[in-house]
C-alpha cells in the first residue's frame, strides 16, 4: 500500500471514528494549485491508488521519496470536475502536505492514532483538516476497489 494511501486510510479512519463518537517525487514539481481540475475519474483514481512498490520494510526515506513522486502524479492526472471546491482544497492541502514531508514525519504519521495527531502530523489546523478530510472522503468513495 502506498505511503498517500496509508495515510489516507488513517486519515479516513481517524475522522470516522472521531465522527462516531461525536455523533497521507521530487520537490521540484508544480504544487497542487497547479493541478488540472477536469481529470477522469478513472485517471485520478488511478493516480492515487498506483501502487509504489514499496514493502512495509521501507526506509523512511524511500517512502518520503516514494510518495512524493506519487503526489507528483496526483498533481499530473488532476483532480475530477465533480470535487467540491471543499473537497478540491483538501486535496490541495493534502498532496502539498505529502510533497514537504521528511523523514521525521513518516513517524509521526505512523504513530497518529487519532484525527488530533493526524492533523499535527499533516501541519493543518482544524479547517484545513474539514477540508482534507472532504478529499479523502471523496477519494475513498470514487476509488474503492
Amino acid at each position: 500500500m502506498t505511503f498517500i494511501k496509508r495515510c489516507a486510510v488513517a486519515g479516513t479512519t481517524a475522522v470516522l471514528l472521531a465522527f462516531s463518537l461525536t455523533a497521507c517525487g521530487g520537490d521540484d514539481a508544480s504544487d497542487a494549485s497547479d493541478a488540472p481540475d477536469d481529470a477522469s475519474v478513472e485517471d485520478f483514481c488511478e493516480a492515487f491508488n498506483e501502487d509504489d512498490g514499496l514493502d512495509e520494510d521501507a526506509s523512511a526515506e524511500e517512502q518520503v521519496d516514494a510518495a512524493k513522486e506519487q503526489a507528483d502524479k496526483v498533481i499530473e492526472a488532476g483532480t475530477p470536475e465533480d470535487m467540491t471546491d471543499d473537497e478540491r482544497e483538501g486535496f490541495e492541502i493534502f498532496v502539498d502536505a505529502i510533497k514537504d514531508l521528511d523523514e521525521d514525519a513518516i513517524k509521526d504519521f505512523e504513530g497518529a492514532e487519532d484525527e488530533n495527531a493526524y492533523r499535527e502530523a499533516l501541519g493543518v489546523d482544524e479547517d484545513e483538516f474539514e477540508k482534507v478530510t472532504a478529499f479523502l472522503t471523496y477519494s475513498s468513495e470514487a476509488c474503492s476497489s
